[in-house]
């Protein structure tokens, strides 16, 4: 049985059924948030917080290479159930999230962990994103063989990575997808391979390892 840590920046918490995740705030990579409406902000927290549960299901469903049909067969619930959940039309509560897991054969890890403090370069709405998804985006990129994920910078979002053997450019694709609907924005992924000699040795000093 696979272990699936599913943990987003700093805690993933559960309440009342439901569950919530939280993750420090620090300085900026990116604009300052202009969103200033309590209600508005609470609103783009539960849409992110949903999209990550949809990303946590997708990916491990494709890992075990079933089908949104098979998995439904399996949990005992409507194929649309599935569907709304993956594309994050619907939330599913900690039992529901934890009982289609299993039915993938996956396994699900709650965690709470200091925030590495080297983190706290990345900041505003694109840097907080990051950080809050650290651990999902590295999880996400070891699934499809891609290691060593490290933020360039955030106009545009741009990460270094290190491709494994079993690496594919399908795979970095559907990485950059699951990535971009993760924290909103478009994504690079860049590997070392790619930049110049000058380029390589500063993006090796600035960039910021997740």
């Amino acid at each position: 049985m696979s272990r699936l840590n599913w943990a987003a920046g700093v805690a993933a918490l559960a309440f009342t059924g439901a569950f919530a995740a939280y993750g420090f705030v620090g300085p900026a990579v990116g604009p300052a948030d202009a969103t200033a409406n309590p209600a508005e902000k609470e609103r783009a927290e539960k849409e992110s917080t949903d999209l990550r549960a949809a990303i946590l299901l997708r990916r491990a469903r494709r890992q075990a290479v079933l089908s949104q049909a098979e998995l439904a067969e399996r949990a005992g619930v409507p194929l649309s159930t599935v569907s709304a959940y993956e594309y994050g039309g619907r939330q599913p509560t900690l039992p529901m999230l934890n009982r289609l897991l299993e039915a993938i054969g996956a396994e699900l890890i709650l965690a709470t962990r200091p925030a590495p403090q080297h983190l706290s370069a990345l900041s505003g709405p694109v840097g907080l994103q990051v950080r809050r998804y650290r651990q999902l985006i590295v999880e996400t990129a070891a699934g499809y063989d891609i290691t060593n994920v490290r933020v360039l910078g955030a106009d545009p979002l741009e990460f270094l990575v290190d491709p494994k053997a079993g690496a594919t450019l399908t795979g970095l694709l559907n990485l950059q997808a699951d990535i971009e609907e993760l924290v909103g924005v478009p994504v690079k992924f860049l590997t070392d391979g790619e930049l110049s000699g000058s380029r390589r040795a500063r993006a090796e000093r600035q960039s910021i390892a997740l």
